[in-house]
């Protein structure tokens, strides 16, 4: 499968396990803290995380293998849209770990709750999606002569 192809359905588990931890954690809101179903509760968002932990570095990994590459040998060592690509990465990948970590501490921290460690990987996911479709509308034909999309 082309990074291409992998980046949309990198997006589609991604927004997947985004809805399902959302679910759960609007399930959270409405249980005592100390019941089993919040216990279990936990436990799904935490192991839906590390899985959208897994899939995320995998994708990026495959990312910086094939594509950096690839556009370093088309478009040049100049190329400003490697960096924000990169940068994005970094910022979505310390998010979702602070999420995890806030999750395990059961929201001791006084700093944010899950809930709010979380909105702030969405908007880090989301301003990468807006990241990467700016790339693909530009670099698309040259990196795919095919073209390719990806949402």
């Amino acid at each position: 499968m082309t990074l291409a192809i992998d980046t949309t359905l990198v997006h589609m588990k991604a927004l997947s396990a985004i809805d399902t931890i959302e679910r759960n954690l609007e399930t959270l809101r409405y249980v005592d803290d100390e019941s089993r179903q919040s216990l279990r509760t936990t436990d799904r968002i935490a192991q839906q995380s590390v899985r959208l932990r897994r899939v995320l570095d995998e994708f990026f990994e495959r990312e910086q293998l094939e594509l950096f590459p690839r556009i370093r040998r088309i478009c040049g060592t100049d190329n400003e849209e490697v960096p924000r690509l990169r940068y994005h990465q970094q910022q979505v990948l310390e998010a979702l770990d602070r999420f995890i970590t806030a999750l395990s501490d059961g929201g001791s921290q006084k700093q944010a709750t899950p809930e709010e460690h979380f909105q702030a990987f969405v908007e880090c996911f989301d301003a990468r999606c807006d990241v990467e479709r700016d790339f693909y509308q530009t670099y698309s034909t040259i990196l795919y002569p095919g073209g390719v999309a990806t949402d």
